[in-house]
């Protein structure tokens, strides 16, 4: 996903509409109980993204570039071969995009490259 916000808007649109088969993209298809458990799960994994890039920001020296947090992030987030993990960078960007608008974190720049770090 690339925008969180619009991301959450859709699967509260499908909770809602209590549906009872869910054709997604990246996964099976999931019937009946299983649509409630792919979204709670999904839910709950961009509530893990943020957790993990403020933790992320909180323990850095310095701040970290969107390819640092990907790569140290990935491992953490996922079961993917490292190579993966700069996938992460849209999510991440969305995420961070939000969190800077929220006040919660700044962005700064080291070699040419946006930095992040708490506010």
């Amino acid at each position: 996903y690339r925008y969180v916000d619009t991301y959450l808007a859709s699967m509260n649109r499908f909770r809602a509409m209590q549906v009872d088969r869910l054709l997604t993209s990246h996964y099976p298809v999931y019937h009946g109980a299983g649509v409630a458990e792919f979204l709670a799960e999904s839910r709950a994994y961009v509530d893990r993204v943020d957790q993990a890039l403020l933790d992320a920001l909180a323990g850095a020296s310095t701040p970290p570039t969107m390819r640092e947090l990907c790569t140290t992030l990935g491992p953490k987030l996922g079961e993917w071969p490292a190579e993966a993990s700069i996938y992460l960078v849209n999510p991440f960007q969305s995420h961070l995009e939000r969190l800077v608008q929220y006040g919660t974190v700044k962005t700064g720049r080291r070699d040419g490259l946006m930095t992040y770090q708490l506010a």
